[in-house]
């Protein structure tokens, strides 16, 4: 019996293998560039805990931009229902590996310090958070907190007003492994 012609010549059958390598090729390509897009925008889109533009005012959440904290500060103040405000620090709130602020913490600390000597019903609670990546990060953390609280005590606030603590549970940040400030109101309004 006489061997079998090929249907399709084997030059013919190697470049059609090649064109569709390639094509495969392109489509995987596409496919990974997509799901990297979608990955990325998800996590800009989507503001999370560690956003330090968040703001926390009696459960409702803002955002609110780092410059304009102080006037935010000031019109919780004056509302008469509203008793606490709250806002995350992150790793950018700080510098690499230490416990002194950046310059956005050191405008808020200024900020958070004028708006509380001029109010003594307020207290600064400077929350440890609950969670933590590490044992380092916990010394770190810890170390964080007490430096807030020095900064806010050296820029005038009274030591009675000032509060390190474990956070609690039932706040918004309460499951964030990042320090938070949770100011409140006592006696007002």
């Amino acid at each position: 019996m006489p061997a079998r012609k090929a249907f399709v010549d084997p030059k013919i059958r190697r470049t059609l293998a090649l064109v569709g390598g390639a094509l495969l090729l392109v489509l995987l390509l596409a496919l990974w560039s997509y799901i990297v897009r979608v990955s990325e925008s998800n996590l800009v889109a989507s503001p999370v805990s560690t956003d330090e533009r968040l703001v926390v005012i009696d459960g409702s959440t803002m955002i609110i931009e780092p410059e304009a904290l102080g006037k935010a500060m000031t019109a919780w103040l004056r509302s008469r229902k509203e008793k606490t405000l709250s806002f995350e620090l992150s790793d950018r709130s700080f510098e690499a590996n230490s416990a002194d602020p950046s310059s956005v913490t050191e405008t808020r600390i200024g900020q958070v310090a004028g708006l509380v000597k001029k109010n003594p019903m307020l207290t600064v609670h400077i929350l440890r958070p609950a969670q933590f990546e590490s044992p380092a990060m916990q010394e770190l953390d810890e170390r964080r907190a007490i430096r807030l609280r020095d900064e806010l005590v050296a820029s005038g606030v009274s030591e009675s007003q000032v509060v390190v603590e474990n956070e609690p549970e039932g706040l918004p940040t309460a499951h964030s492994p990042h320090l938070a400030v949770l100011l409140t109101k006592t006696g007002m309004g």
